[in-house]
């Protein structure tokens, strides 16, 4: 009796820990990002850099110590958010400069909000617990023959990739970027509606470790599946698809990471460190057949100190001016839009944006420091539409998905792993783009409840007569 009443005590002790070091991390994250707004608008650049980046890391190495996970989205987003702040106080380029207080507020309440909502996120999840258990019952049913839908999965998502850009091919008459002498020509080999397809195929990597591992998979599937991934990087790489190569990575390198569960930390850093070449080496490689003019690169960037090396320039305009444009947005933007900006994937997917002067009703002001220049960061057109409530009703909204996402990825299942695979690569180039209002990332969510729907389809479970219709993740 005495050791039942002592362990639900323990268990209440924990608890408590837990949200009082939840409680002073906060509190001191926010004091520390304070510290650096102070320094940084007294000109002390360089100290408000270090502040910010002992706060990303803080953050990130508290976070994973108290989740045990190097790939929970939290970890990413303090790395990459905080860690693109800091970078910002450094003031290395002409581009930079002193940024408005509104700036600090949305920047810091964004990053805040969203931790916020995911720490809480799992008291919501305990109302939630028993239709949990009751779905993962009916799941196992199904485990047998998902591998075998993938494998099927693979295959059609192929043919849609394959054959949209055959269609592009043609249209374009085989002149494809990588054997132009012009800049930007990637842009220029596009067909609006079946380019989504040709820009798929980082889900036939992804599904295709997925079922390497799972899938047992004979000598005739493997050689299939090789020929069939090999293709698809050709494409992307003929059609200089920087980030479509991301994608592939980021996600193979999640699906892979989530399934193989017992790493060593020899096997852990080398993964990690092959993998950090192959981003970069894609990168650099990228900005080489792009064929940009001498000097083109370091005229936009704007260095104080032309002598930077290009290889340091690129990286670091490539985090710092997207805040740079976001706080453009912030001083000048002279109304909100309302939901335009956010509207707009399902705009161009609907094909609304074919109607007579629905170009004109969506368009949009843009704030970026130079033309060539045109990356965002996440918030970037929540801010625009919605102004600093919008942003922080989209980091409680976003935290609060993240911990759900993130939780469910451990199941396993195909739709999950991808679906979390690709909040991998939001929350870690959470600098970039404002994801979640762009149409391919829309395309590509909708693709995923579609592969989901398929590989964990319409099961009759013999034992209790009930049918389950597979689930969106």
């Amino acid at each position: 009796m005495g050791k039942a009443r002592i362990l639900p005590g323990l268990s209440l002790m924990r608890e408590t820990v837990k949200k009082t070091n939840f409680i002073i991390r906060l509190a001191g994250g926010i004091l520390l990002f304070a510290l650096a707004w102070v320094l940084k608008s007294r000109g002390s650049g360089f100290a408000a850099f270090l502040v910010l980046l002992i706060l990303a890391l803080s953050e990130a190495v508290l976070i994973f110590l108290s989740s045990r996970k190097l790939l929970d989205l939290r970890l990413l987003l303090s790395l990459s958010w905080l860690g693109g702040l800091s970078l910002c106080m450094l003031g290395l380029s002409r581009l930079q400069r002193i940024w408005d207080t509104r700036m600090w507020f949305i920047t810091g309440g964004f990053y805040f909000l969203t931790v916020m909502s995911f720490e809480a996120a799992p008291y919501i999840r305990k109302s939630l617990k028993e239709r949990r258990k009751k779905k993962e019952r009916l799941e196992k049913t199904s485990a047998e023959i998902i591998p075998s839908r993938v494998f099927l999965c693979i295959i059609l998502l192929f043919i849609a990739a394959a054959g949209s850009f055959l269609i592009e091919s043609v249209v374009f008459n085989f002149d494809y970027p990588v054997f132009s002498d012009k800049p930007h020509a990637y842009t220029a080999f596009h067909i609006t509606g079946i380019h989504y397809f040709v820009v798929s195929t980082p889900f036939i990597h992804a599904l295709s470790v997925y079922y390497f591992i799972k899938g047992k998979p004979d000598r005739n599937h493997v050689l299939v599946i090789a020929a069939v991934n090999a293709v698809s990087l050709i494409i992307a790489g003929l059609i200089l698809s920087k980030l479509q190569l991301f994608f592939s990575l980021f996600m193979s390198f999640s699906v892979w990471f989530m399934l193989k569960k017992n790493w060593t930390k020899k096997q852990l850093f080398t993964v990690l460190g092959l993998g950090a070449l192959a981003f970069a080496g894609v990168a650099y490689a990228m900005i080489f057949l792009r064929k940009y003019p001498e000097g083109y690169l370091q005229e936009i960037f704007e260095f104080k100190d032309p002598n930077t090396p290009i290889s340091l320039q690129y990286p670091y305009m490539y985090v710092v001016n997207n805040f740079e444009n976001l706080d453009l947005l912030t001083e000048n933007l002279s109304a909100f839009t309302y939901g335009k900006r956010i509207l707009y994937p399902f705009y161009c997917l609907s094909g609304l944006k074919f109607l007579p002067r629905a170009a004109a009703f969506m368009s949009v002001e843009m704030f970026i420091t130079k033309e060539e220049l045109t990356t965002l960061t996440m918030i970037y057109d929540v801010y625009g539409d919605f102004g600093a409530a919008g942003v922080y009703l989209f980091g409680i909204i976003l935290g609060t998905a993240s911990y759900f996402i993130q939780e469910r990825a451990e199941s396993g299942k195909p739709g999950a792993l991808l679906l979390f695979s690709q909040m991998v690569i939001y929350m870690s180039l959470s600098f970039f783009s404002p994801w979640f209002s762009n149409p391919t990332v829309l395309f590509y969510l909708v693709l995923n409840g579609m592969i989901s729907l398929f590989v964990n389809g319409k099961i009759l479970n013999k034992k209790t007569g009930y049918t389950k219709i597979g689930e969106i993740v």
